[in-house]
């Protein structure tokens, strides 16, 4: 082979790296939405579907979950337990193993499986109560692991919540505290809420929107949910004008 054909090659090889290149560095990369939304706010929240749920999410309720946390408008904390204080999350509790309960709280808060040692630790905690859910997310939200785990998706983990007292695996009357929004689940009133409330008082929040009521029947609400005004708070909800 001649200089001059191996000086070709070389030339069309070098050519052809180049274009490559040049069509990689084109090819759109994941970047924060023009709604606020980045990768780790997407990952944070399909983390609660996935491994909170049991199930892929359905396209609106991931977005508003999105959207809600790049605003600011909830925190990783309140966000984590419109799920895990969910009807459905409920269900899907009653039919898990102790393990099995401890390793979605691992995937979730802290973004990896549980280890021997503290799944140990934590099957021993819930082993002797019946609050199981409420000592978990306690011990959870509340850790400096989470709190880094939502500094680095770009959202803030929040102050602590005071979470309702759940049974798990008991009668049908022990049913865990309403959820967020309707993209999670919505729970009818007749569902036996256990109000984690020092007041006493009770409101009703909307599906959408970000006030909580006095009267189900303010503002054409449809379906709301009824919960502690403590919850109502926690969750991001403000008074009504008509109402308050």
């Amino acid at each position: 082979m001649s200089a001059c054909k191996s000086k070709r090659i070389i030339a069309t090889l070098t050519s052809l790296a180049m274009i490559i290149v040049f069509i990689f560095a084109l090819a759109p990369a994941r970047q924060t939405r023009a709604d606020g939304v980045n990768p780790g706010i997407e990952s944070f929240v399909s983390s609660l579907y996935s491994d909170c749920l049991g199930r892929n999410p359905d396209p609106s309720g991931l977005n508003d979950w999105c959207e809600r946390l790049a605003s600011g408008s909830v925190s990783g904390k309140q966000c984590a337990y419109g799920f895990f204080f969910s009807s459905e999350f409920q269900s899907r509790a009653n039919s898990l193993s102790d393990s099995e309960l401890v390793n979605a709280y691992y995937k979730v808060f802290l973004g990896r499986s549980a280890d021997p040692s503290g799944s140990s630790y934590w099957t021993s905690e819930i082993a002797s109560t019946t609050n199981d859910l409420g000592v978990l997310f306690t011990g959870f939200a509340d850790s400096a692991e989470f709190a880094q785990k939502c500094t680095e998706c770009g959202i803030t983990a929040g102050e602590h919540i005071d979470v309702p007292t759940t049974v798990r695996q008991a009668s049908a009357t022990a049913v865990a505290a309403t959820p967020v929004s309707a993209p999670v689940s919505t729970p009818s009133t007749t569902n036996n809420v256990v109000p984690a409330s020092s007041s006493g008082v009770m409101v009703w929040i909307p599906n959408t929107g970000r006030r909580y009521h006095s009267r189900s029947s303010c503002s054409g609400m449809i379906d709301p949910s009824y919960v502690t005004i403590e919850q109502a708070q926690a969750l991001g909800f403000t008074p009504c004008a008509r109402c308050y």
